[in-house]
């Protein structure tokens, strides 16, 4: 049996708390689907499966986000694309012959399969680039708001930075509709101690220095919500945490910046003599 995540859809996922508490999510029709078992390791196996245009309208209806399924008649084919979402070799192949059956939750399997990994691990390189992490730490700064086009949604961007339970800092930019919720998540929320998850992000340099960046379609972001995972985290805050919880100024700033400069950020520019 396998748990079904539409976490790589059109659009992306989102997931957080809003200042009554309540958790809210966004998504589009899905295309790749990211599904766990309840065999291996703590959290289960984890493989991609992904459905072919042509095939989206037979199964979208039929696949609910966070159910349990029984599959057969799909294809396996290694796993060979830029971003991966698991370490999978291998990934499914839904064909028009692709039988699924909804099952009971025993609750065996993971909801969402978080593989957190350490900060360190990120920032000394080795690990995979091309394989997209997971990552749970207190939110104690927050940059300003870059946005290139007004007219452009897609054109926001903003860095939050994370302290790990060990003290270890990371820094990650959202861009898009990622950037728009948080900073409205934050524009409410910003005296309280906030803690997030973020599953399936990129591994980027920039200027000698690592540091995390939303795919374009399966990033998750989990903010202060009430699973273990969180929950475990604020037990595990130290005082200093709790009475400091925010290093950010009282209000949101808005830098515009020209789209070369938004395209570019983190890049360092040379000149024509500087290639010799």
């Amino acid at each position: 049996m396998v748990n079904t995540h539409n976490n790589l859809s059109k659009q992306g996922s989102i997931v957080s708390n809003d200042s009554n508490g309540k958790a809210f999510h966004y998504h589009k029709d899905p295309l790749y689907r990211h599904l766990s078992d309840n065999s291996g390791a703590h959290l289960g196996s984890k493989i991609a499966a992904s459905v072919k245009s042509v095939f989206v309208n037979k199964f979208k209806n039929n696949l609910k986000e966070g159910a349990v399924y029984v599959m057969s008649g799909f294809n396996v084919v290694p796993s060979s694309s830029s971003f991966r979402s698991t370490r999978h070799s291998y990934k499914l192949n839904f064909q028009y012959q692709t039988r699924i059956a909804r099952a009971d939750d025993d609750g065996s399997i993971h909801q969402f399969g978080f593989e957190f990994v350490p900060a360190v691990k990120i920032i000394s390189g080795e690990l995979d680039q091309n394989i997209l992490v997971d990552v749970i730490g207190r939110v104690f700064n927050m940059s300003e708001v870059h946005e290139s086009s007004s007219n452009d949604p897609n054109s926001m961007r903003v860095t939050i930075y994370i302290e790990y339970s060990d003290k270890t800092q990371l820094a990650i930019t959202l861009w898009g509709r990622y950037a728009n919720q948080i900073v409205q998540y934050m524009s409410k929320n910003f005296e309280s101690v906030i803690v997030m998850a973020f599953q399936f992000c990129k591994i980027k340099e920039y200027n000698g220095t690592r540091l995390l960046s939303n795919s374009m379609y399966a990033t998750r972001v989990i903010i202060n919500s009430d699973i273990e995972e969180i929950r475990q985290f604020h037990r595990g805050l130290q005082l200093e945490d709790l009475t400091s919880p925010m290093n950010r100024t009282s209000h949101i700033t808005m830098t515009t910046t020209t789209p070369l400069e938004a395209t570019f950020s983190g890049y360092p520019l040379s000149s024509i003599d500087e290639l010799y």
